[in-house]
């Protein structure tokens, strides 16, 4: 850089503070004609020497846009784990359970939709008597009054079991791992593309 002026170092200082070295190098290219590694060359010896507490004032401050890639990262890693966990906890229940029969006794309605019900189920279980209610709410219902239902039962816990569907074995799994997918995607992919851009 000692082959032009004090000002277009100014220049080539303020764009390496104010938009990065690869904006530094295409304005001297572009003004100058130099070639890419020259002007490469002439970027780094300007950034060595150049005093960045000169050039705080030019700095742009933190934009809180910046952060909302790493939250989707992060809620879409946290569906993943708890989608993982609840994988898991349903094929303990399967894998060391007993296939075993029970019957819907009624339907009970959700807290925030009265059309959607859920299923409560009872089974017997070493001639003691056991109830459970389903998680899993939909409209129309999925199950009648009165219906034989499938359900896994964990032989040291009877409380724990696993009605034998798709909606309660694989719904919640499906929807909490897709919208991990895409949110930790959609995260990283921006960070990512951000970065490259600094």
């Amino acid at each position: 850089m000692n082959n032009v002026s004090e000002k277009v170092r100014k220049e080539v200082e303020e764009r390496i503070v104010m938009h990065g070295k690869i904006a530094a190098i295409k304005f001297l290219r572009s003004m100058y004609g130099m070639d890419l590694r020259t002007a490469k060359q002439a970027v780094e010896l300007v950034e060595k020497e150049m005093d960045p507490l000169e050039y705080d004032h030019l700095k742009k401050p933190a934009k809180p846009l910046a952060l909302v890639p790493l939250i989707f990262a992060v809620v879409g890693l946290v569906m993943l784990v708890i989608c993982y966990f609840v994988h898991i906890s349903n094929q303990r229940i399967i894998e060391e359970g007993v296939l075993h029969e029970g019957r819907v006794i009624k339907l009970v309605s959700s807290s925030n939709k009265a059309n959607q019900k859920a299923p409560v189920i009872e089974y017997t279980w070493q001639s003691q008597t056991f109830q459970y209610k389903s998680n899993t709410y939909s409209s129309p219902p999925a199950y009648t009054i009165g219906e034989r239902v499938e359900l896994y039962v964990l032989p040291e816990d009877p409380n724990k079991i696993l009605i034998n569907d798709f909606s309660n074995r694989w719904l919640l799994i499906t929807i909490l791992g897709s919208l991990g997918l895409v949110f930790t995607f959609i995260g990283m992919g921006t960070a990512i593309k951000m970065w490259i851009q600094i």
